[in-house]
């Protein structure tokens, strides 16, 4: 119980004491009640944090109770307590949110006693705060005496764990991606009080399938983003399953989610096409044109139509008359070398042509 005693001045201006306490009367005193000052002791459980403003027998009070969220009772449950000292009998009543307004009957007070109780427990996440009004009337003239605003703060507890936007996160990735690019990332949010420690998410990485001796995914604690070490092998997985976990940072209890991430790999040019001979054979006659002398044979171990997969051919020397052309069987992948000018035998019985092999993407070589 905290007494406090003030002297009793009459205050002209009603717009300044409007403004501190924001509340508006119905019923004026007449100018000419009261005009001997007296003193007067009130008293507040628990403490309260607002300033006292009175003007004659009128008191102005703004307080705060609170209760914690999904409170098991037993209900009623006392919250709070208003004493106001009289010399003479005076009756409690509240009105507002929580007690003739939705959700109602969730507050109520002692009429004699001025005891302030909850009937049942409360969700911080519905509601975060009541806003009710506080009225004393004397019970000889049933005239109102004292106005308080109260404030009842709903108070949050971890009972919310951080969840995914998703059920499940699917991404993309090259499988030439350079390690420590950032390859994904997961997003989840916490409905209890924000700046909170039970609302703070921090990310971390369960399990990835397959394993892998040669790579393994991160996630960064503060921001769910996912990166990687080691090198990404379309032959050897085809795709990840990397479990993330979020969880809050509750002092009491920690509260946690898991999502599935998968990672899809796109095959990239890791593997060169290799010929199956290093060299070919092959006759004409002199005068033949537009005929195949050699169809060259190759295997690649990439993704069979894939760029990194598709061959292209050509003559690096032995065709400065420009006899020979070589083009590639978009179904085969093979090389075909044809002879598209007839060859003069006078000019030797025999050609010797070399010939690239490359693929149509780049070649790249994860280290």
């Amino acid at each position: 119980l905290v007494a406090m005693k003030y002297s009793i001045w009459t205050l002209v201006v009603l717009g300044f004491m409007a403004a501190l306490v924001h509340l508006s009367f119905q019923n004026e005193e007449k100018a000419e009640r009261h005009k001997s000052l007296q003193k007067r002791d009130v008293g507040m459980q628990p403490t309260t944090k607002a300033k006292v403003l009175r003007r004659q027998k009128r008191v102005w009070i703004i307080d705060a109770f609170s209760i914690v969220e999904e409170d098991k009772g037993p209900f009623p449950k006392t919250i709070g307590k208003i004493n106001l000292e009289r010399d003479y009998a005076v009756l409690y009543t509240i009105s507002g949110p929580g007690v003739d307004e939705d959700p109602k009957s969730v507050f109520f007070i002692d009429l004699q006693e001025g005891t302030v109780f909850a009937t049942q427990s409360i969700d911080y996440e519905q509601y975060r705060v009541f806003k009710l009004v506080f009225n004393a009337v004397n019970r000889t003239n049933f005239q109102t005496d004292t106005r308080l605003g109260i404030q009842i703060l709903i108070l949050d507890i971890n009972d919310n764990a951080p969840l995914f936007g998703k059920r499940q996160y699917s991404f993309m990735v090259n499988e030439s991606i350079a390690q420590g690019v950032a390859v994904a990332r997961v997003t989840a949010t916490d409905r209890d009080e924000p700046g909170t420690p039970n609302s703070t998410v921090i990310y971390s990485i369960v399990s990835q399938t397959p394993s892998s001796t040669i790579n393994e995914f991160t996630i960064d604690p503060q921001f769910g983003t996912i990166f990687f070490r080691g090198c990404l092998k379309y032959e050897d997985a085809k795709k990840y399953k990397v479990l993330v976990q979020a969880r809050d940072d509750g002092p009491v209890v920690k509260l946690s989610s898991t999502v599935e991430v998968i990672i899809n790999l796109l095959d990239e040019n890791n593997n060169l096409p290799v010929p199956t001979k290093q060299e070919y054979t092959g006759e004409i006659n002199e005068s033949e044109e537009n005929v195949t002398v050699v169809t060259i044979q190759v295997t690649d171990n990439d993704t069979a139509n894939s760029e990194a997969w598709k061959v292209i051919y050509k003559i690096v020397s032995g065709n400065e008359m420009g006899n020979f052309k070589i083009e590639t069987n978009p179904k085969t992948n093979e090389g075909v070398l044809k002879v598209i000018k007839a060859l003069d035998f006078e000019g030797g019985d025999k050609r010797q042509l070399n010939i690239s092999i490359e693929n149509i993407a780049p070649y790249f070589s994860c280290r």
